[in-house]
């Protein structure tokens, strides 16, 4: 039986310049989708990480502005740390498919990182997450949020207080920002083991794979990512009040089952991990089945925050969990 995960909690900004004694290969995944607004930009930063070599996995999803062409021609060398590019000019997913079809393409690297089209990464981005993973013999990154308007000035932070690292905790309400994840090979080879699954965003899809795999998760207090927030943005953080009132309403009706966490947990228990918790095991079966009553009364229904416990419950209750 598992004795569950660890998450680990380190403050990189505090231990002065970090220099890898090695120069790892990361790859890193993003997904485009009419960015020519941002999109060279961010591309600068990547290249200008500090003491990696970049392999930047990118994926157009059907965009109709100059992105694909400025991707075409942008990649026919490489460009500071970018020493090599893999390009896929696709048709329309959507968010979530172009992020999973990059996910489940990406090989050959000693870490990998996901990025959004519109971010400013600070250059030494990627060797702290780096060091912060082989400081704690972790195998998934994670740090706080950053939140910039559009010019990047300042307009929030989210260090995501009382998280939870558990797998109720990611059907409950997935927390962390995929922009701040960095992951090792090893995970990443379990999730290609693994394959799909019906998460709602492909970053939930690496922490669950993590939690399956029983990895250990360090949490980095400092962040080295500017998130732009810009009006068509898909996620709510930093938007204002009436988006983040609208994004509630939605967490607790869920219209549709956008976030169907019984077929979630159904899947999970398809995979035949026998070497889940009891309590992981007992909350899944609970949610797989719409057990209503005894999921909300589940010891472990916990995301670690408290409008979130509260919405979930209210959403099992009214059968749209």
């Amino acid at each position: 039986m598992s004795t569950g995960t660890q998450l680990k909690y380190i403050d990189t900004g505090s231990m002065g310049d970090i220099v890898l004694g090695h120069k790892p290969r990361v790859g890193v995944l993003m997904s485009a989708y009419n960015g020519n607004r941002y999109l060279m930009e961010q591309i600068e930063t990547i290249a200008a990480q500090e003491g990696v070599d970049v392999v930047l996995y990118v994926r157009d999803d059907g965009s109709r502005d100059e992105t694909r062409e400025m991707l075409v021609e942008v990649s026919r060398a490489p460009m500071g740390c970018i020493t090599s590019w893999i390009v896929d000019l696709g048709d329309n997913v959507g968010f979530l498919g172009s992020f999973e079809k990059l996910l489940m393409s990406a090989d050959g690297c000693d870490f990998y990182a996901f990025s959004d089209q519109d971010d400013f990464w600070l250059p030494n981005k990627l060797a702290c997450a780096v060091a912060a993973l082989e400081t704690s013999c972790a195998d998934l990154y994670a740090s706080s949020v950053e939140v910039v308007d559009e010019s990047l000035s300042p307009i929030g932070r989210n260090d995501f207080p009382g998280l939870a690292y558990t797998i109720p905790a990611e059907l409950i309400r997935h927390r962390l920002a995929g922009h701040n994840m960095v992951w090792t090979a090893g995970l990443q080879r379990g999730i290609l083991r693994l394959g799909s699954l019906p998460c709602w965003s492909h970053d939930q899809h690496v922490v669950l794979a993590s939690l399956l795999a029983d990895k250990g998760m360090v949490f980095d207090k400092a962040s080295y990512v500017l998130h732009r927030r810009l009006r068509n943005s898909v996620t709510p953080g930093g938007a204002g009040l009436a988006k983040r009132l609208r994004h509630e309403f939605r967490m607790m009706w869920n219209p549709g089952l956008a976030w169907n966490r019984a077929a979630l947990a159904g899947s999970i228990l398809e995979l035949g991990y026998c070497d889940l918790r009891d309590s992981d095991m007992r909350f899944l079966l609970k949610c797989a089945n719409r057990k209503r009553l005894s999921l909300v009364r589940d010891p472990s229904f916990d995301c670690g925050l408290a409008l979130g416990n509260f919405e979930a419950r209210l959403s099992v209750m009214l059968g749209r969990f």
